[in-house]
């Protein structure tokens, strides 16, 4: 069954620069830590190639901590967060 995140765009609070933010776990299906591992391993191999957009980081967030979650006992684990570039004007 494939995963559907959920992206974001939102402000760094260390800098005020705009990033997008891929959420995991706010779905039906919850992200494994091998399917993370794969996205992680997937945008690490590409990094670095004109075109493409680029990978910043990964954090665990708590429930509800970012996405408002009306069914937070759906969610009882910290949920995957990857920092990308963010592109905007694109649509």
């Amino acid at each position: 069954m494939p995963i559907y995140p959920t992206v974001y765009s939102a402000k760094r609070k260390s800098d005020g620069r705009k990033v997008a933010l891929k959420l995991f776990g706010y779905t039906k299906r919850l992200a494994t830590p091998e399917d993370i591992q794969h996205e992680v391993d997937l945008m690490a191999a590409l990094k670095g190639i004109e075109g493409l957009i680029q990978t910043e980081g990964v954090f665990w967030d708590t429930v509800g901590g970012i996405v408002p979650d009306a069914d937070a006992k759906r969610h009882p684990v910290a949920c995957p967060v990857i920092v990308m570039e963010l592109l905007e004007g694109v649509s």
